[in-house]
Order: structure tokens, then sequence, then C-alpha cells
């Protein structure tokens, strides 16, 4: 996969992501609420189906919040090799170095 050329994310942006998504993350994980037992009392015999969709958001929500921690930590593991690049890069480079234009 390529990037596009004016494609510029800076690491405020990549760090201010890698907090939100940890934040979102905790959120979903603390707020989510342990399911009632056995299926609800109704007039129209729906208490399982309702169960069983109250199930799935729990379900959901765990998920997303393992997706969120994933991709928090995939921004996390892209700054570090951005900032190890970075290194390299200035200790390849001697000081005085310039990248010449090319002449038209």
């Amino acid at each position: 996969m390529t990037m596009p050329d004016g494609l510029k994310v800076s690491d405020a942006v990549l760090e201010a992501a890698a907090v939100h998504l940890a934040a979102a993350s905790r959120v979903m994980i603390e707020g989510n609420a342990a399911l009632p037992s056995g299926p609800p009392a109704t007039l129209t015999t729906l208490g399982d189906d309702i169960m069983r969709f109250v199930s799935g958001l729990s379900t959901s929500r765990l998920a997303l919040a393992d997706a969120a921690k994933t991709a928090s930590m995939s921004v996390a593991g892209v700054m570090q090799d951005s900032s190890e690049l970075d290194a390299r890069l200035a200790n390849a480079l001697h000081s005085g170095f310039a990248v010449r234009r090319p002449t038209r």
C-alpha cells in the first residue's frame, strides 16, 4: 500500500490519536455493565431475543475496546519507528550536509 505524496501526519496528531483511542478503550471497558441473569419477562415472549441483543451489545463493546487498544498500540509503534528513523538519519548525516536542488 502506498501513501499519497501530500499525506502529512505530525507526531502531535499521532500522539493525540493514541491518547483518544486509549481513553475510548478505557471508557468502554469500565462502562461495560454485567448482563442481567435470565431473559426479562415480556408479554410478547421476546425475552430471549432481547437477551441475545443485549449480549451482542456487550460483546460489541468489548470488541470495540479491544480494537481501540490495538489501534493505539499500532499508533505508538509508528511513532516509535518514526523517532528511531529520525535518530538514525540524524546520526548518518554529517553537519553541513545539504541536499542540492536539481537545476532545470
